[in-house]
C-alpha cells in the first residue's frame, strides 16, 4: 500500500511537472506566435500559406540598406529578387488590394491587366522586361505578381506626393551641382523600406537609386540626376509606370540634352501625369510636365528660378495647366517653403540648405509672406517633410553629383511622426566607386569616421553623457565589425569564383556600414557635419 502511495504521489508530480513545461513553453513563444495563437482562441483563422510571402508581424529590417547587383538586366534582377523578395511580396499584397475594390473587380482581373502590362513592356523595352523576369525567380513570385509589386501603375492611381529639388552655379559654393528629392505617400508595408540599389550592368551606365528599382531619384556614374513625381490629371493612357523614367535615362543617357530628347521621342514617358525633373554634372537642368498626350518643358529663370529648379505635384505652365486636375491643396504650400529657403540661402546653398528645405515641419504661406505658426494642423500635409496621418514622407535622397555620394534615409527626419518603427531621423551616405568592392569601402570608411566622431563628442563632452548616446556608439560599433566580417566573407566569395554569393554579402556588409553611420550619428553633439553642411 505504501508503495502505491508513493506510485501515485509520483504520477502526480509527473503530471504537475508536465503541465509546468507546457505553460513555459507556451511563454517562450514569439510574439508574433503569440498574436496567431490568440487570433484562433477568438475564433478567427489561423495563419495561412498566405504569410510564406512575409511575416506581417516582423518588420522588414532583413533587407537591410544597399542591395549591390551586377551583370545582364535578368542576373541584376535576379540579385534584387533573391535580396529583396519580402519587400516586393508585401508591396504586391498592398497594391493589388488597393487596386481592386479601386479600379478592378477582382485579383483575376487585375492579374489579366498585369500580363497586358508585361506584354507592352516586353515591347517597349526588352531590357526591363528581363529585369522583372529576373526578379520573379530571385524572388519565388509569379511574373505577374512582381509586375504588380514593382513596375505595374495603373494611370491615375498611384498618387505618391514626391518633391525634388535642384541647385548650381552662382547659387551654390564653388558653383556645386546637388539635388535632393522627397518619397511621400500613404503607408504601406514595404513603402518605408526599401534599399538603395547600386547596379553594374554590362551595358549602360552604372547608377545607384535612392529607394529599390522603381524609385523617384537615381543618379548614374556620369552624373546624370533623374527625379519624378506623380502630377494628377485625367489625361491618361496605356503605358509603362511612372518611376521608370528614371530608370531608363540612367542607364541610356549620359547628359541633360541627351535625357530630355530620350524622354519626348524615345517612348519611355508614362501613361499618366508626371513631372520628371533632371539635371546633369555640367549643372544642364530642365522639368519636363508630363501628360499621357502631352508634354511642356521648363528651365530655370521661366518662373523666376536662377540656378535652382523645384517640382512636386502640381504644374507650372499655361498649357499645362488646364490638363493636370485636380491640384493637391498641399502643393503651393510645399513649393513656397522650398523657394524660401532657396532663397534665402541663395550663393551659399549646401546640401544641408536642400535638406532643411525637404525636412521643413513648418510651411512657408507666399501669399502671406509669413510662416505658419501650427504645422501641427491635423491632416494638412502642408508642410515639406509631409506629417499627416495618414501620408508621410517615408524616404528621402540627397546627391552630391561631384563625388557621386548619395545620402539617403527611410522614414523622414521627425522621428516621432514618420512611420518606421525605431529609425534615427539621420542619413546614411553611399559614394559610388569603381565596383562593388570600392562602393563597400566607401562606405566603410564613413563609418569609422563617424564612429571616431561619435567617440570624440563624447569623450571631451563638459556635461554627463546620457546611456542613450553610449548605447548608439555601442550600436555603431557592433554593425561596423558585422559589416567588415561580411566584408571578409564577400572577399573570399569572390577568390573562389563564387560572384553570386560575393555580392550578396557585399550588401549585407554595406548595409551594417550604413547602419553604423546613422548610429553614430545618434551619438554626437551635432551630426550636421556629415553632409558637409
Amino acid at each position: 500500500m505504501r508503495c502505491s502511495k508513493y506510485t501515485k504521489l509520483f504520477g502526480l508530480l509527473s503530471i504537475i511537472v508536465f503541465i509546468m513545461v507546457m505553460f513555459s513553453g507556451y511563454a517562450k513563444m514569439s510574439h508574433a506566435e503569440s498574436k496567431i495563437t490568440s487570433h484562433a482562441a477568438a475564433g478567427e483563422p489561423r495563419m495561412t500559406h498566405y504569410t510564406s510571402m512575409f511575416n506581417p508581424y516582423e518588420m522588414p529590417e532583413e533587407i537591410g540598406e544597399v542591395i549591390y547587383i551586377a551583370g545582364t538586366w535578368y542576373e541584376m534582377g535576379y540579385q534584387y529578387g533573391l535580396q529583396g523578395g519580402s519587400i516586393i511580396a508585401r508591396d504586391y499584397v498592398d497594391r493589388s488590394q488597393s487596386l481592386i475594390p479601386k479600379i478592378f473587380v477582382s485579383q483575376k482581373a487585375l492579374l489579366a491587366q498585369s500580363e497586358k502590362y508585361l506584354e507592352n513592356l516586353k515591347e517597349r523595352s526588352a531590357d526591363l522586361y528581363d529585369l522583372v523576369s529576373g526578379i520573379a525567380n530571385g524572388a519565388g513570385l509569379g511574373l505577374r505578381e512582381t509586375a504588380i509589386g514593382t513596375v505595374f501603375n495603373w494611370s491615375n492611381f498611384e498618387r505618391n506626393a514626391c518633391m525634388s529639388i535642384s541647385a548650381w552655379g552662382e547659387a551654390t559654393p564653388g558653383g556645386k551641382v546637388i539635388a535632393g528629392v522627397n518619397g511621400d505617400g500613404s503607408w504601406s508595408g514595404g513603402k518605408c523600406y526599401f534599399p538603395a540599389v547600386v547596379a553594374y550592368p554590362k551595358k549602360g551606365n552604372a547608377f545607384m537609386s535612392n529607394r529599390g528599382f522603381f524609385a523617384n531619384c537615381f543618379v548614374n556614374e556620369k552624373g546624370l540626376v533623374s527625379m519624378t513625381q506623380f502630377v494628377p490629371t485625367p489625361d491618361i493612357a496605356y503605358g509603362l509606370a511612372a518611376m521608370i523614367t528614371g530608370l531608363e535615362v540612367s542607364y541610356r543617357c549620359s547628359t541633360a540634352k541627351e535625357a530630355l530628347d530620350l524622354y519626348i521621342n524615345g517612348g519611355i514617358a508614362p501613361g499618366s501625369g508626371e513631372n520628371f525633373h533632371c539635371i546633369d554634372a555640367h549643372g544642364n537642368a530642365f522639368v519636363v510636365e508630363h501628360t499621357a498626350n502631352h508634354n511642356s518643358v521648363r528651365y530655370p529663370g521661366d518662373f523666376g528660378e536662377k540656378n535652382y529648379l523645384i517640382a512636386n505635384n502640381h504644374v507650372l505652365t499655361d498649357e499645362m495647366s488646364p490638363l493636370c486636375v485636380p491640384v493637391f491643396p498641399n502643393c503651393w504650400p510645399r513649393y513656397w517653403t522650398s523657394e524660401k529657403v532657396l532663397q534665402d540661402n541663395f550663393g551659399k546653398i549646401t546640401l544641408g540648405t536642400i535638406h532643411s528645405a525637404l525636412a521643413s515641419k513648418t510651411y512657408y504661406n507666399k501669399k502671406d509672406g509669413e510662416w505658419s505658426k501650427n504645422d501641427w494642423i491635423i491632416g494638412s500635409g502642408l508642410t515639406p517633410e509631409v506629417h499627416a496621418k495618414k501620408s508621410k514622407t517615408h524616404s528621402r535622397g540627397l546627391i552630391d553629383i561631384t563625388s557621386l555620394t548619395l545620402y539617403r534615409q527611410n522614414g523622414g527626419t521627425d522621428t516621432l511622426n514618420n512611420f518606421c518603427p525605431h529609425t534615427t531621423g539621420n542619413l546614411s551616405k553611399i559614394t559610388m566607386g569603381k565596383d562593388v568592392a570600392a562602393t563597400n569601402t566607401n562606405a566603410m570608411n564613413d563609418a569609422y569616421d563617424m564612429i571616431y566622431l561619435a567617440g570624440k563628442d563624447i569623450a571631451l563632452s563638459q556635461e554627463a553623457v546620457s546611456s542613450e548616446r553610449i548605447d548608439y556608439l555601442n550600436k555603431a560599433k557592433e554593425a561596423l565589425v558585422a559589416g567588415i566580417s561580411l566584408t571578409s566573407l564577400a572577399a573570399y566569395a569572390a577568390s573562389i569564383g563564387d560572384e553570386a554569393q560575393s555580392i550578396v554579402y557585399y550588401s549585407r556588409a554595406s548595409s551594417e556600414f550604413c547602419l553604423s553611420q546613422r548610429f553614430a550619428q545618434s551619438a554626437q553633439d551635432n551630426p550636421v557635419y556629415y553632409c558637409g553642411y
